[in-house]
């Protein structure tokens, strides 16, 4: 292969031929241009990696084009990148580990599809399978795996927050529970070896401060939710009606507008307000998770994991009046008798 003082002048006045050729250049070693026959030109660098020598193998990087890189810059370029092989780098090898990562979409895709459907509950899994599809993959998809970097992530923060500054929290909450999604699917794809090991972008990537809310009900709010229970089960509590649609007219005088609660929906209040559980966790509640004689709770299935409530006297006495229909304690539209 020729040698040459790869100058623009010089450049510029190189031929095709009818052989791919590399031109070298006089100054740097292994820097060179090559020259396809179509007339298409790059700038290549050829380099041994590791300790080289001639028993190792020369591998050759592209490092750009005439058409965007100038002589200069393409040998500066050059330079930079031998000075990496020389404190141990393959650029060649990570490009071409880098082209073989899975794109961002393929990652969650295999983390939603092989670890989440397998092993979270069917609600934890709708739940990521919306920020997937609504956050991650417009933002980030498309990009290959091993290339993401904090910068990429910060980007994927801004987006979803942009725009949300009248919402609760601007957005943040869902910015923090997207990157926790997305950073379980790194460590996860870690494990299976999809990507290399401590490749995680998201942990450099400062989570939002939320504005955390927490209230307790005054004796007075008490006192008026146990009246509104009582009222509901009995009386009824009022209703409200648009007096000005058409129908109105047949409806039941004011006094005469209650609806009356059944013992299961105003037992599920109580029980919520008595023992701290998750609407959920009552709402769920089966009659063969109640050990009444010992006054506990057993929640197999909570949020947390296995998990034991101890009951006051209150609920205890809510639970052994409650009528029993089906297996679901809050006894609905599907008792669970089938």
């Amino acid at each position: 292969m020729p040698t040459i003082k790869l100058t623009r002048k010089a450049v510029s006045a190189i031929a095709p031929g009818e052989k791919p050729v590399i031109y070298f250049d006089e100054l740097v070693k292994g820097f060179g241009l090559k020259v396809m026959p179509t007339g298409a030109r790059s700038w290549v660098l050829e380099y041994r990696p590791g300790a080289g020598g001639r028993g190792v193998a020369k591998k050759r990087l592209k490092i750009g084009s005439p058409a965007t890189m100038s002589p200069e810059d393409a040998r500066e370029q050059a330079i930079r990148t031998l000075a990496r092989v020389t404190l141990g780098a393959d650029p060649a090898s990570a490009r071409s580990d880098e082209r073989s990562s899975p794109t961002v979409s393929d990652l969650v895709d295999a983390f939603m599809r092989d670890h989440v459907a397998a092993k979270r509950k069917p609600k934890t899994e709708k739940e990521y399978q919306i920020i997937v599809d609504r956050h991650i993959k417009p933002v980030l998809g498309s990009m290959r795996a091993s290339a993401v970097v904090p910068a990429d992530v910060a980007r994927l923060q801004s987006h979803i927050t942009r725009g949300k500054s009248k919402l609760e929290n601007g957005g943040r909450t869902m910015a923090n529970c997207t990157l926790a999604v997305l950073s379980a699917a790194f460590n996860w794809a870690q494990g299976m070896g999809l990507v290399p090991d401590g490749l995680n972008p998201t942990k450099r990537v400062e989570r939002f401060k939320e504005n955390q809310k927490e209230r307790f009900l005054t004796s007075a709010e008490l006192n008026a939710f146990g009246d509104a229970l009582i009222e509901a089960e009995t009386i009824g509590l009022q209703y409200e009606i648009d007096e000005k649609k058409p129908k109105a007219k047949h409806a039941a005088k004011l006094e005469n507008r209650r609806t009356v609660y059944g013992p299961h929906l105003v037992a599920a209040f109580r029980l919520l307000l008595l023992t701290g559980a998750r609407k959920s966790e009552i709402l769920n509640l089966r009659w063969n998770e109640i050990d009444l004689e010992r006054g506990v709770l057993f929640l197999p299935d909570s949020k947390t994991g296995r998990k034991t409530v101890v009951l006051s006297a209150a609920a205890l006495s809510i639970l052994s009046d409650l009528p029993r229909i089906g297996m679901f304690v809050i006894a609905g539209d599907f008792s669970g008798n089938g």
